[in-house]
C-alpha cells in the first residue's frame, strides 16, 4: 500500500520516495535557465524581512536605506556634517527630520557634558545668540552660524540621566562672535 501526501501543490505518492540511505538519480545534475524555487524566493523574501528587522532593532527607528548625516549614522536624513553642527558624545535616544528642521536628543553622562555641547558648536563657528537658565535642567541656548541656526535644551528623562535636545535648521546666515557662554 502507498501512502499519498497532500498538500497546495498537488499530491505526492510516499511510496514513491527514495529512502534516506539511497541515492536520488540526477540529484548531481545542473538545470541551467530553471525558473527560481519558491524556496528560493521564500529565502529572499526571507532575508529581506530579517534585514529590515534588524534595521529597526538595532537603530530604534528606520535608518534602513535611508540617507543619513554625512558623519553619524545615528543622525536624521540630511543632518550637516560633525564639522558643521557637532554633535556632543553620548547615546543618540530620538533622531528625526520635521519639516525643514532636524531634531536629535542625546543622553550624555552629566552636567558637565551638556556644557561640552555648547563649546562644541562654538568652536564650529556658532555664535551663541540668547541663553535663558543656567542649569542641567531647563536651560535653553540659541545658536547660529552662517549656514545653520541650532537651539539647544538641557535636561533630564524619566530616569533621571542628563539630556541634551538639538533642534537644528539652515539659516539664512548670522553674524559671528557676538557671544560665548559664560
Amino acid at each position: 500500500m502507498t501512502a499519498t501526501k497532500h498538500g497546495p501543490h498537488g499530491s505526492t505518492s510516499l511510496g514513491d520516495r527514495p529512502r534516506a540511505d539511497e541515492e536520488i538519480p540526477g540529484a548531481d545534475a545542473v538545470v541551467e535557465n530553471s525558473p527560481p524555487s519558491v524556496a528560493s524566493h521564500r529565502t529572499r523574501n526571507a532575508l529581506i524581512t530579517g534585514a529590515v528587522g534588524l534595521g529597526l532593532v538595532a537603530g530604534g527607528g528606520i535608518w534602513l536605506s535611508l540617507p543619513h548625516g554625512a558623519s553619524d549614522p545615528r543622525l536624521p536624513a540630511g543632518f550637516p556634517s560633525s564639522q558643521e553642527v557637532p554633535v556632543v558624545e553620548g547615546d543618540v535616544t530620538a533622531s528625526t527630520l520635521v519639516g525643514g528642521q532636524w531634531q536629535v536628543d542625546v543622553a550624555v553622562e552629566d552636567h558637565d557634558a551638556q556644557l561640552v555641547a555648547l563649546e562644541e558648536l562654538q568652536d564650529a563657528g556658532f555664535a551663541l545668540k540668547g541663553q535663558q537658565g543656567s542649569g542641567p535642567i531647563g536651560t535653553v541656548s540659541a545658536l547660529s552660524s552662517e549656514n545653520y541656526s541650532a537651539r539647544v535644551e538641557f535636561g533630564q528623562d524619566t530616569d533621571g540621566n542628563f539630556t541634551v535636545g538639538y533642534v537644528v535648521s539652515e539659516s539664512n546666515g548670522a553674524q559671528q562672535g557676538e557671544g560665548k557662554t559664560q
